[in-house]
């Protein structure tokens, strides 16, 4: 763009320049009123009102009513004060010059050389002040050294550019807008030449409209950051949004409060490593049309970001989103850099194309991953601080699951898939998938699933096939189907299990279940086995148990066999001892006597604990006989059992023991 610095020496020798008037006030503030003016100006005449050239009263001119004469350029410096209620048209520009130097515009329409490519300059620290009215600057309207424009209602309409630049001993030029319309034709520029300056354009209600772009552009000695800020209203950008190449000012953009900012060019180029944008309260950027964003520097949000258009990231700086929702029928392509980072939800209802790179999920309050499209993610990583991400779509990934903090909540119907290849980390007490998730290809894979507070993993050996799809949920309870039970299994967990299932293949599988805590698990590593439901009993698996199996010891059973159904998985025990049972319990074994016993007769049943239950079952897990309450341990049989072989189980408060019994 062009330079924009105005030469001050200039304006001075043209508004002294031969055909020049300027206002002496000598009667009153009326600008209608001939007296006032050292000669009554005619049509073309420049003008200069100064306080070293008033007379008499030295009233500050006011223009009431429509200005009677068109004059050309008005110069307004060293403190003076112009009032404008009415219509006013110049042939050239208007010069507001100096601290103290003032134009407060209360209504009127200013007209500021129409056609003739006409300016409006406020610099050296002076200020307008706007209320009402219209201004309508033919080619540009500066702020520059120090100056301000201070909006509160009314239209500002510029041709092409409105620009903010540098600043003065006083500080940085700035735009404030509290109401109104401002309106450019081309360009909202910020430039800085002079030194450590912060242009600002400041916005807290009203409507801003750049037709064209907004660009910041620096050159040494100039150093800072210009800077957007709008905290209300909104803002309409039809361009782009640059950092000029090469520029020594750093761009700045804050929204906030409620401000609405939209943005419809082909590229946002934050170019310099401390170029930044910031979002904060409940305002939002929509990103409109096909277009690129750039980030070399620093994007943070903590509000909303709407990719309404055909967007692509690129850059190599931090892009931090809260809310992002992607619009229907549009697009969103990650193309760099490696992640990005959400704090609220994710919304997808067109296309993420997440290509190589991850999205962390980073929120201090509740997440979503949602919308009307399913999102298929490259690497996804939980690093949520709260209660939690839930799925409220189906999704998938592609890469690697990272579980570092924080619960996935999962559905059937919003599923959490792993495609082939895919990896995840282990999980921990803090980070896992509460719900069912699946995994296809031939991987084998650790599911790192868990459930109210519960970090429980199940395995698989790499399956035959591809195709291969399993679904593994985890549940803090015991199986609703608690028999038949197949010899020797005697017994199994009341406390949890997990369900597997395998879909468009049918190949055996091999399993191995994990506990992370031996006293919370009832694991007894002596007769620990395998249980697995297949939809009509529950039949033990040969399997070999390693790690610590007390104390909030962790470890694994691994199954011996393939399983070529699915269903049910949980820990069981066989005959002698539970696999659960309390280690009072293990220092001092039920005994039962006599044992073999006769049918007709009773039994006396010894155990370290109260009796509150008596079950006997048969080899199928049937529940033949049953006593509760018991005052003592004797249970009459009164011919209830045939010949064979049974287990019986006693239950206490808090503990159990089982042990085989033969009726003969």
């Amino acid at each position: 763009m062009k330079k924009i610095i105005f030469p001050f020496l200039i304006l001075l020798f043209t508004a002294l320049s031969l055909n020049a008037q300027h206002w002496t006030g000598s009667i009153s503030s009326d600008w209608n009123n001939s007296a006032n003016w050292s000669a009554w100006p005619l049509n073309g005449d420049n003008i200069t009102i100064d306080p070293l050239t008033y007379s008499g009263i030295a009233a500050s001119p006011v223009i009431s009513s429509a200005s009677v004469f068109t004059p050309d350029k008005i110069t307004i410096q060293n403190g003076a004060v112009l009032g404008i209620q009415n219509n006013l048209s110049t042939g050239d520009d208007i010069n507001i010059l100096g601290t103290g130097t003032q134009v407060n515009i209360s209504g009127g329409i200013i007209n500021v050389a129409p056609g003739n490519n006409g300016r409006f300059i406020i610099s050296d620290g002076a200020a307008v002040n706007m209320s009402n009215g219209t201004l309508n600057a033919d080619q540009r309207l500066l702020v520059e050294l120090g100056g301000i424009f201070t909006l509160n209602g009314g239209q500002v309409n510029v041709g092409e550019v409105l620009a903010l630049s540098d600043g003065n001993i006083d500080g940085s030029s700035l735009f404030n807008m509290s109401g109104g319309t401002v309106t450019t034709g081309v360009e909202l520029a910020f430039e800085n030449e002079l030194g450590l300056y912060f242009p600002t354009f400041n916005m807290s209600a009203g409507t801003l409209t750049v037709n064209g772009d907004v660009t910041w552009f620096g050159t040494a000695p100039g150093s800072g950051a210009a800077r957007l800020i709008s905290t209300g209203g909104n803002v309409a950008i039809t361009g782009n949004v640059l950092n000029m190449p090469a520029s020594t000012m750093n761009l700045y953009i804050h929204a906030g409060g409620t401000a609405a900012i939209g943005i419809s060019g082909t590229l946002i180029d934050m170019n310099q490593a401390a170029d930044t944008l910031l979002q904060s309260g409940n305002s939002s950027i929509t990103l409109n049309g096909t277009n690129s964003w750039n980030n070399d520097g620093t994007v943070l949000s903590e509000a909303n970001t709407f990719f309404s258009g055909n967007s692509t990231l690129t850059g190599t700086g931090s892009y931090v989103f809260h809310n992002l929702t992607v619009s229907t029928l549009r697009s969103l392509t990650h193309t760099a850099p490696a992640t990005i980072t959400i704090t609220g939800d994710f919304m997808n209802n067109g296309t993420f194309n997440a290509g190589s790179n991850g999205v962390i999920f980073a929120g201090a309050v509740p997440q979503t991953i949602g919308g009307s499209s399913s999102t298929a993610f490259h690497n996804l990583t939980a690093d949520h601080s709260s209660t939690g991400i839930t799925l409220n779509a189906a999704q998938s990934v592609s890469g690697t699951l990272t579980l570092m903090n924080g619960i996935l909540f999962t559905s059937a119907t919003n599923l959490l898939t792993l495609a082939d290849n895919a990896t995840s980390t282990a999980g921990s007490d803090s980070s896992y998938v509460n719900g069912p998730m699946k995994k296809t290809g031939n991987d084998a894979f650790v599911f790192p699933t868990g459930k109210n507070g519960k970090w429980r993993r199940l395995a698989m050996a790499a399956p035959l096939n591809t195709a291969a799809e399993f679904t593994v949920e985890y549940f803090d309870n015991g199986h609703p189907a608690t028999g038949p039970l197949t010899a020797p299994l005697t017994r199994i967990s009341t406390q949890e299990y997990w369900s597997v299932e395998q879909s468009v293949t049918n190949d055996p599988y091999h399993v191995e279940l994990y506990w992370e805590d031996a006293s919370m698990s009832g694991i007894s590593c002596s007769d620990l086995t395998m249980a697995h439901w297949d939809g009509t009993a529950w039949t033990g698996i040969a399997s070999t148990p390693s790690g610590t199996c007390s104390g909030s010891g962790n470890g694994i059973l691994s199954a011996d066999t393939l399983i070529a159904s699915n269903g049910a998985f949980t820990f069981g025990s066989t005959a002698v001892t539970t696999g659960i049972s309390s280690a009072e319990a293990k220092e001092k074994p039920m005994q039962i006597y006599p044992n073999p016993a006769s049918s007709a007769g009773d039994l006396i049943i010894s155990v370290p604990f109260s009796i509150e239950r008596i079950e006997i079952r048969d080899l199928s897990g049937r529940i033949v006989l049953q006593r509760d309450e018991l005052s003592s341990g004797r249970l009459q049989l009164n011919n209830a059992l045939s010949p064979g072989m049974y287990c019986i189980i006693v239950n206490g408060r808090t503990q159990q023991s089982a042990q085989q019994l033969i009726i003969r």
